[in-house]
């Protein structure tokens, strides 16, 4: 909850586009934020990408499918803080023997971003 004068309200209300959008959505839409984006978490960010805290990953390998997310700027995978897709990619894809095998995430990792109706290739968000 944040303390608003009359004035900032105003000009809240006035930005208002339909009565179903909450002052939560219209500032948001003002700052440039997609809808679904928390604030208050930071995003991870890559090679001309960027995944919103809440961003869910997919990623399936040899019939197995693992899931994750996009927590406070690192992957979350398995209970597992990873920097970038790649070594996400690689530990879970571990032998059974304990090797680790060479994958680029970019290609095994699916993204749903909070504002996406589905999920997406990773290399294919990147354009």
């Amino acid at each position: 909850m944040i303390e608003l004068d009359l004035q900032l309200h105003k000009a809240i209300e006035a930005a208002r586009e339909s009565t179903d959008e909450t002052q939560s959505d219209i500032l948001k839409r003002m700052l440039g934020l997609s809808p679904g984006t928390v604030v208050g978490h930071r995003a991870w960010s890559g090679k001309g990408i960027t995944l919103p805290h809440g961003t869910k990953l997919r990623m399936t390998r040899n019939d197995v499918t693992v899931e994750g997310e996009i927590a406070d700027g690192a992957w979350l995978v398995n209970g597992k803080s990873f920097g970038s897709p790649s070594t996400a990619a690689r530990e879970v894809s571990r032998l059974v023997d304990g090797e680790v095998t060479a994958l680029s995430g970019w290609i095994h990792w699916f993204a749903k971003r909070p504002c996406d109706p589905d999920y997406e290739q990773l290399i294919e968000l990147r354009g």
